[in-house]
This record gives C-alpha cells, sequence and structure tokens, in this order.
C-alpha cells in the first residue's frame, strides 16, 4: 500500500478553498476517501482531520505502507514502505498533523517518487484537478498539464513495464476524467467517479 496525497492536510487545503484531495490508503478501504470528502464538504474540520489519522492507524499488521506528500515539492515520510506496526503507525499519524497546504500539484513526481520503491504493489490516486507545476490562473488546465499528463502516461508505463503496480483513480468534480480513466485503466485498476 502506497499513500500519496496533495500534501495529507486536507482540512486546510479544503478551508483556503481546495476542491479535491489526493490520497492512495484505500486500497482496502476506498469509502474512507468519499467520507473523508463529505465531512469536509459539511465543514466537519476537525474530524476529517482525524479520518487520515484514523485510515492509517487502522491499517491491518500485514501491510506495508509510505506516505508521500506533494505539492511544488515532493516529501515521503520515509526513505521505503515500512510494516504497519503500532509505532510506525504513530509516527505517520503525527507526521500527517504536522503538514501544511502550500504550492501546486507535482503528480508527476509524487508518482515518480511512489515507485522508487520497489516493493510498492498499488497506487490509490484520488483527485479533482490536473497535474502542474505553474498552477492555475483563472478557469481551464493549467498551461502545462496537458504536457504534464503525456509524460505522466508515458512515464508510467516505463516504470511498470514489468512490475504490474495496480493504479486505482478517482476524481472529484473538475478532474481531468480522461487522464484518469486512461492512466487506471492502463495499469490494471479502474476509475471512479466521485460525486
Amino acid at each position: 500500500l502506497s499513500v500519496i496525497d496533495n500534501q495529507l492536510s486536507y482540512v486546510t487545503s479544503h478551508m483556503i478553498g481546495a476542491r479535491g484531495i489526493e490520497l492512495h490508503p484505500c486500497n482496502y478501504w476506498p469509502q474512507w476517501g468519499i467520507r473523508t470528502w463529505e465531512l469536509l464538504e459539511n465543514g466537519e474540520y476537525v474530524e476529517a482531520h482525524k479520518e487520515l489519522v484514523r485510515v492509517v492507524k487502522a491499517l491491518p499488521g500485514d501491510v506495508k505502507f509510505n506516505l508521500v506528500s506533494y505539492s511544488s515539492d515532493v516529501d515521503p515520510w520515509q526513505e521505503a514502505m515500512v510494516k504497519s506496526s503500532k509505532g510506525n503507525k504513530q509516527e505517520a499519524g503525527k507526521y500527517v498533523e504536522e503538514l501544511r497546504a502550500e504550492g501546486v500539484t507535482v503528480t508527476d513526481l509524487a508518482l515518480e517518487e511512489a515507485f522508487s520503491d520497489l516493493s510498492l504493489d498499488t497506487i490509490y490516486l484520488v483527485t479533482d484537478g490536473a497535474p502542474t507545476h505553474v498552477g492555475s490562473s483563472g478557469q481551464g488546465d493549467p498551461e502545462d498539464s496537458a504536457q504534464i499528463v503525456r509524460a505522466i502516461h508515458k512515464r508510467m508505463k516505463e516504470l511498470n513495464f514489468l512490475r504490474d503496480v495496480r493504479i486505482f483513480t478517482l476524481g472529484f468534480k473538475g478532474a481531468k476524467e480522461e487522464f484518469l480513466k486512461r492512466l487506471s485503466q492502463d495499469h490494471g485498476g479502474r476509475y471512479v467517479a466521485i460525486e
């Protein structure tokens, strides 16, 4: 299990206008992402922040995991996935508590980081928008989005050629659905639209 999200600071991001979150912890618990989003949309920020900590603490003992937060930079919690021991889950919870929202959405770099761990077997990606290194100014996709999407598809095929890492994608309103559909379809996962 690999966890990737856009900063892991859902509450702060939502409070400053984020319209979606990116995460991966739901391979065995997909409804968690939907519940977290509903809490954010209802303004239940304290409870929403507790949800990420709760999902980490609820990981089964036979699962390995890592958290990769990203905005303008990529920041893995650990160098490689770790066993879901009580101590690791407590440390991961503290890591989540300290994260703050800032920067843009470098999805491509976060995926690269996830693939750098050779024990990775699944990615669960939830998003509301387009990958970018420059951000958005007004309506429409960021100016660099199309180029980054093409690069992601190419690079994921290279990285996943003999590994068979499954990539599941979920998209909130405003997500680049065609990108997410193709990414999951190309890598043994599936895309789910979240209303």
